[in-house]
Parts: structure tokens; C-alpha cells; sequence
């Protein structure tokens, strides 16, 4: 049964694939007692895969599908019938050509600033609060930082399989050399506003189509190329909207110049996500899970706005922060491509 929450996709995400038998443990731990009157050291970094691409389907399949016959079922049917052509190689080539647009040093600069600025007011960081880059080889263990204890950010970024949002993923953790576990852990995601729908034909649009071109090539003997070229055009009216087609329509929007509505969109997640963090960290009550198939759970909005904030309680990631906006039509996603790493990290696991 496909389970339906924020994604992640959601990434967020975030942000989004099959869940099995309930998971009672939940991903969150809270700040563990010891470490609550400890000042820490912020350790960030922002990955350098570049911008990462979800997707649903585990498979090579590269086979057209249609969106035909979903005429009056919204754009949530039509996300689904979406997500159930897009291949893993059609994401893989995508984040290839996505990755290298994500300005590494701009991003990692803004999570310092953010991170500093939304952390300051806890009694757990001093003032100002002491930022620093986690290198791209740091071992995330606490014997491996000279401080103790550390909050490690790790940040990353994804388009959601739809393509509509990019979904901005913050897993954070406090570590001590005292003890083996985390002493905090939890997961934080900020999906942007959403790229509008691409339009889907309507049955009486397909037929209109179809129309047109028999009309062009009617009343005359055609010669074998246009005979050809006749049938070509009509498969590809006969299709309707295709998924090529709805994914090509949206990545050329992230693309225009030269990305530039990827990293406005990134930089728009960082700022986002920590204060997700600074508000999550002081809440030590237990994290909520539910035996059922319900994955999220919106809180109450304190001001009038088209976003909403969300905590999983259900699934994997149960006790996880995510700030969506409406209309984001998710679920856990099978898994991201990513780029190959410059420097040979290990891909994120951000999917179940």
C-alpha cells in the first residue's frame, strides 16, 4: 500500500514509497537530559552531490505513459499517474544535469548564517553562536571533534518526484563522546513553493487534436514520408500529455537561467529549516506514533499563511519537522539519484 504523507520528498522532501508493517520506534530523540545545560558547537555542512532528483519507481522502464482518462480526477490523480511512469534512469539523468548548478559555497555560507542566527536564543549555544564547516571527509562520530558536545547538520537538496517543489532536508544530531547513541537526533524539511501544474489534455482536447492532423492530411495521396510523418503525429496526439512531457515542462522551468530557480529556492529551504531546528531541540516530549497508516499530522497554524508545518507520526521518520506548502501532494518517495560526489561521499539515504 503506497503511503501517502509529505513526502520528502519530503524529499521532502521532503518528500514517499511503500510502507510495510508500522514502525513503533520513532526517529526523533529527544534531547537527552544530560546535554541540556551543555553549550554546543554547531558543526554544518551542506552536501556536495549537488542538487539530488526523487523518484518512485525502482526500474528502467522507459515506456511513454498517458495521463488519458483522468479527466475529472484533479491534480492529484494526475500526480499519481506521474509517479508511476517516472523511471530511476529519468531521475538519474536529471540530477546529472542539476547537480552542478547548486552554488556549494553560497549555500553553505547561508546554513552558517542561519543556523546562528535561529540558534542564539537557546541556553544550549553561546553568543554568538560558534558555527563551523563540517569537512566533506569528517567522520560523524563524537571522538572525532575536539568539542563535546556538537549539533552536526547535514543539508540536502531534492526535487520532489513531481518536480514541482525542491524539497530541503536538515538531519541533525547532538553527539557526545559519553555516551555511544545520539544524544539528539531528528530529521527537518522544507519543500518550496510550488512550480504550477502543467496542463493536461483533456479527452476533448486528445480528440480534437487527432482531428486536426487527419484533417491536414486528408483529400490528397500522401507519399511515404508524410505518410509516416502523419502516423507519427498521431500517436503523439493520441498520448496526450505525457510524463516526458510533464517532466520536461517543469525541469525547464528550474533551469531557466542557468538554475537560478533552484538556488533561490535552496536558499529559501536554509532559512527555512533552522528555525524548524531551534523550535524542535528544547522539546523533549516524546516523539508521536501512531499504529495506523497515517504519516503526518499538520499543527495548528499561528498566522494566516499557504504554508503549513507538519510532524510525521507514522512511518520511518516518525517525529520529523516539515514545512510544506499547500497543495504539496506526496509520499515516500523509492529513493533520489544524486550525481557522483567530488569527493567520494557516500549518497544520502533520505528515503525509506
Amino acid at each position: 500500500m503506497n503511503s501517502r504523507h509529505w513526502l520528502l520528498s519530503l524529499l521532502l522532501l521532503a518528500t514517499v514509497a511503500q510502507a510495510g508493517a508500522p514502525n513503533k520506534t520513532p526517529y526523533k530523540i529527544t534531547l537527552h537530559e544530560s546535554a541540556r545545560a551543555k553549550q554546543h558547537v554547531v558543526y554544518a555542512r551542506v552536501d556536495d552531490h549537488g542538487f539530488g532528483v526523487q523518484y518512485w519507481r525502482n526500474d528502467s522502464a522507459t515506456a511513454v505513459g498517458s495521463f488519458a482518462g483522468l479527466v475529472g480526477l484533479g491534480i492529484g490523480s494526475m500526480v499519481d499517474a506521474v509517479k508511476s511512469q517516472i523511471p530511476t534512469s529519468r531521475a538519474k539523468d536529471d540530477a546529472a544535469r542539476i547537480a552542478s548548478l547548486m552554488d556549494r559555497a553560497a549555500a553553505q555560507a547561508a546554513l552558517e548564517d542561519a543556523l546562528g542566527k535561529a540558534l542564539v536564543a537557546l541556553p544550549q549555544f553561546a553568543d554568538p553562536v560558534p558555527v563551523k564547516e563540517l569537512g566533506a571527509d569528517a567522520r560523524l562520530d563524537a571522538g572525532s571533534f575536539a568539542e563535546d558536545p556538537v549539533l552536526v547538520v547535514e543539508l540536502y537538496a531534492t526535487l520532489t518526484g513531481d518536480y514541482r517543489g525542491l524539497q530541503v532536508t536538515a538531519i541533525t544530531q547532538s553527539l557526545s563522546r559519553s555516551q555511544a547513541d545520539p544524544l539528539y537526533r531528528n530529521r527537518f524539511d522544507y519543500v518550496s513553493d510550488l512550480l504550477p501544474a502543467p496542463h493536461v489534455k483533456t479527452k476533448d482536447e486528445i480528440k480534437s487534436d487527432v482531428e486536426a492532423i487527419q484533417a491536414r492530411y486528408r483529400g490528397r495521396k500522401l507519399t511515404k514520408e508524410e505518410d509516416a510523418q502523419q502516423k507519427h503525429e498521431l500517436r503523439e496526439a493520441r498520448a496526450g500529455t505525457t510524463w516526458k512531457i510533464w517532466y520536461d515542462t517543469l525541469l525547464d522551468q528550474w533551469l531557466a537561467d542557468n538554475g537560478s530557480p533552484l538556488r533561490e529556492a535552496l536558499q529559501q529551504g536554509i532559512a527555512g529549516v533552522a528555525p524548524l531546528i531551534a523550535k524542535d531541540l528544547p522539546d523533549v516530549a516524546a516523539a508521536e506514533v501512531r499504529s495506523t497508516q497515517q504519516m503526518r499530522r499538520r499543527l495548528p497554524q499561528s498566522t494566516a499563511s499557504d504554508r503549513y508545518t507538519s510532524v510525521m507520526v507514522g512511518g520511518p521518520f516518525a517525529g520529523a519537522i516539515m514545512s510544506e506548502p499547500e497543495g504539496l501532494n506526496a509520499t515516500y518517495c523509492q529513493g533520489v539519484a544524486f550525481n557522483d560526489s567530488p569527493t567520494k561521499q557516500q549518497s544520502p539515504k533520505l528515503c525509506p
